[in-house]
């Protein structure tokens, strides 16, 4: 099975430029824990998570006139660059491996340097569950 196969497509994104506090409404609304940060080709330039917001965030001990600050900080301040990437015609349990060396929960699919998808670990984990059998009763 290819990756292509199970991967999500429709991706919610944002620029560079976007506000953490965009990243931080968005993840909610969506319910999303990562948000690949394209350009306005949508080529991958980025990848932010829930963690990367919570990590950048004030303790709760620090004034809201500051914490509003960093969440006004642009996404590009926060986000990832050196971003692991898959192709949509890789095959799911070669991509298996990825996930777990380089201890991912997502990984953005390229093709042609455009984002075209997303795959989480639990896509990954419910293929790998299908194609093994495991899922069908003894």
């Amino acid at each position: 099975m290819i990756v292509e196969e199970i991967m999500k497509t429709n991706v919610i994104t944002l620029t560079q430029n976007h506000s953490i506090n965009d990243a931080y409404k968005l993840m909610l609304h969506y319910k999303i824990r990562h948000l690949p940060i394209v350009d306005e080709n949508k080529h991958l330039l980025g990848i932010v998570s829930d963690r990367d917001i919570r990590d950048a965030l004030p303790s709760i001990l620090i004034d809201s006139n500051e914490q509003r600050n960093v969440l006004e900080k642009p996404i590009k301040a926060i986000m990832k660059t050196n971003v692991i990437t898959g192709h949509p015609l890789d095959f799911v349990e070669e991509v298996g491996p990825i996930f777990y060396e380089h201890h991912i929960s997502c990984l953005p699919i390229v093709k042609e340097h455009t984002l075209v998808g997303i795959m989480r670990k639990t896509e990954l984990l419910h293929t790998l569950v299908e194609l093994t059998g495991a899922h069908q009763p003894r």
